[in-house]
């Protein structure tokens, strides 16, 4: 099976929303550096990573922003959002940076528990999901946008289909074949139960 990548519809979206010559793709640690990596080679950016910093056994602030991100439009770009607390922390890292607009794009909106007030309270402009993670109503909000990667999935759907009907031929003839041999097993029994005429043949 090929490897799914929603990129090419990210890639696609942020070229008609903004101007790209001004824009930079920003991942929100060295974890999300490679994935970031890949998104800001498909769409021909330079890309920028947020320095994260343990201050405690349980606490971990975000420092400095490696790269230029200093009046362009910035492009945070991750694999999933879930409360939103990572998402909106870059935000404001990117924002004391003096990033001119601040996007976001992550393949899973799960958007659990605070994570769409969260985003509407922060200085984010807009985000970015794709539907493989049914979006309820009441989350559909001005800032976050969906894009439909339905038309991926289609020739995955086309290769189960071929396989299982592969692999219902294959069991329809396992059992024909079946049927045929206890068929052709069972006339030799009857042939070979039936008795055989009297020597001379049938005298009235």
């Amino acid at each position: 099976m090929d490897h799914l990548t929603a990129i090419p519809y990210f890639v696609n979206h942020f070229r008609e929303k903004l101007d790209l010559d001004n824009a930079v793709v920003v991942a929100t640690d060295a974890g999300g550096a490679k994935r970031a990596g890949r998104f800001a080679s498909r769409i021909h950016l330079p890309m920028a990573i947020i320095d994260k910093r343990r201050v405690a056994d349980t606490e971990v602030v975000q420092g400095l922003v490696v790269g230029d991100v200093k009046g362009r439009d910035a492009i945070i770009f991750e694999d999933e959002i879930s409360t939103g607390g990572t998402l909106v922390a870059s935000v404001a890292t990117l924002a004391a940076a003096g990033a001119k607009r601040i996007l976001a794009g992550a393949t899973h909106g799960v958007l659990c528990g605070p994570a769409v007030n969260r985003l509407i309270d922060s200085a984010i402009e807009s985000v970015v999901v794709t539907d493989t993670v049914h979006l309820p109503e009441d989350k559909r909000v001005d800032k976050i946008i969906t894009l439909s990667v339905a038309p991926l999935f289609f020739p995955v759907a086309m290769q189960l289909l071929g396989l299982i009907t592969g692999v219902i031929q294959a069991y329809i003839f396992a059992i024909l074949a079946a049927v045929y041999i206890a068929a052709a097993v069972k006339v030799q029994q009857v042939r070979e139960d039936a008795e055989p005429l009297p020597e001379g043949g049938i005298h009235g």
